[in-house]
C-alpha cells in the first residue's frame, strides 16, 4: 500500500516540502487534500492527535510535521540527506 499524505490545504509551503521531497527520493506517495470536516472526523478519530498538516500516513503508523516527513521519504537515498558527517550537518542547517 503506498503512503498517503494528507493536506489541509493546497497553498501550504509545508505540504509543498513534503511533496517535493517524495518526488526527489523517487517515492509512492498518494496525495489527499481534506475538507474541514474530514480534518475533523480524523483528528476526532486520534488517527492525526495532534491535529497538524501535512500527516503521513504509512503502513507503520503516521508521521506529523514536514521536515520528519521529507527526512522519512529521504532515508536510504545515496545522496539526499548528505553522504558524510559534514553533508548531513548542512542538510539539518538548511533544514
Amino acid at each position: 500500500m503506498p503512503n498517503t499524505l494528507y493536506g489541509a490545504n493546497t497553498w501550504s509551503p509545508y505540504t509543498a516540502c513534503a511533496r517535493i521531497a517524495a518526488e526527489a527520493a523517487g517515492a509512492q506517495c498518494e496525495m489527499k487534500w481534506l475538507s474541514e470536516s474530514e480534518k475533523a472526523a480524523q483528528i476526532k478519530s486520534g488517527e492525526n492527535m495532534t491535529g497538524k498538516f501535512p500527516m503521513l500516513k504509512t503502513d507503520d503508523g503516521c508521521i506529523h510535521e514536514s521536515v520528519a516527513i521529507a527526512k522519512y521519504f529521504c532515508y536510504g537515498h545515496a545522496t539526499l540527506l548528505g553522504s558524510n558527517a559534514n553533508e548531513k550537518a548542512k542538510v539539518d542547517q538548511w533544514i
